[in-house]
């Protein structure tokens, strides 16, 4: 188990989980497609650790200035 990798969500999620349930649909369409499209990418070998965790990061933060 893990947390929500949201800022302030203490919320504990599963590890096969981006993020908590309201934070994740919390997400427009399009961030969500982006968030499984480096998922696939990455379990695909085409992306690393680092490169999934920046587009992570990336959507989470347009979602914070949004």
């Amino acid at each position: 188990m893990r947390q929500c990798p949201f800022p302030g969500c203490h919320q504990v999620i599963a590890p096969d989980k981006f993020a908590c349930r309201h934070h994740w649909y919390a997400l427009n369409h399009e961030q969500r497609l982006r968030i499984w499209a480096s998922w696939n990418a990455y379990r695909n070998g085409d992306l690393d650790t680092d490169g999934l965790r920046e587009q992570q990061d990336r959507v989470i933060q347009e979602f914070i200035e949004s």
